[in-house]
């Protein structure tokens, strides 16, 4: 994870690509699972307090990222996953776009290279497709899919928190630029759909670190910002 106070030198559009052009330490769990502001209400509070509120929705995300990961690992060990033997996903939905890996990789990325290196909007259809799988009564259980339907929702949430900040910073154009899609390659077979979901989540765990990570420093690099 970033070192934030040492994180200074990023600029806050930087920062915000890093995070949005690719589809809570503050808040509380009830805070984090609220409907996002509205544009009117948007323009009434201060753009860090709008990050809070985005902060509270990305962890949220990662938490049922991590917590769903873990179960379905679980679930499978000493059945269908231990007799496959499970392998990290070689091709995630954002395999092509190098995003940093600390700190110091960050700060080295130019703008046009951080404009590749946003994670939000790469993963609302592969988050989907994870609803779907779970939907298939061969891939998981009840419990999976109620989880990823309120992964799903959070994502929702935060990718349409997104915008309103990009268009406080000047941004907004830009953003709307860099959504990327994802080409659903679903396997026939049980084994591989398994293998694949649990690829899928491995690889929506990390990512989903780096959106609570990356939107950290954005609130730090913000004017006014406190408490970095």
């Amino acid at each position: 994870m970033f070192d934030v106070q040492s994180s200074r030198q990023i600029s806050a559009p930087g920062l915000f690509l890093m995070i949005v052009l690719v589809p809570g330490i503050w808040t509380t769990e009830s805070e984090a699972i609220s409907e996002p502001l509205g544009h009117k209400q948007s323009q009434q509070i201060s753009l860090s307090d709008h990050c809070d509120r985005l902060i509270g929705l990305s962890i949220r995300v990662h938490a049922l990222s991590n917590d769903i990961f873990n179960d379905f690992s679980e679930y499978y060990k000493h059945g269908q996953g231990h007799a496959m033997g499970w392998k990290a996903g070689s091709r995630c939905p954002n395999s092509s776009v190098a995003t940093p890996n600390s700190k110091e990789q960050a700060q080295k990325l130019s703008v046009g290279e951080v404009l590749v290196t946003a994670l939000v909007g790469y993963w609302h259809e592969p988050v989907r497709y994870l609803v779907a799988q779970f939907g298939n009564s061969s891939v998981g259980s009840g419990h999976f899919l109620r989880r990823s339907v309120e992964m799903d929702e959070q994502m929702r949430r935060l990718a349409q928190g997104m915008p309103k900040v990009a268009e406080r910073v000047g941004l907004a154009d830009l953003a709307a630029q860099q959504r990327q899609r994802w080409t659903e390659e679903s396997p026939g077979d049980e084994c591989s759909r398994t293998l694949q979901v649990h690829s899928l989540l491995s690889c929506f765990r990390r990512d989903s670190h780096k959106i609570v990570s990356f939107l950290k420093l954005l609130r730090c690099r913000l004017p006014h910002a406190v408490s970095c």
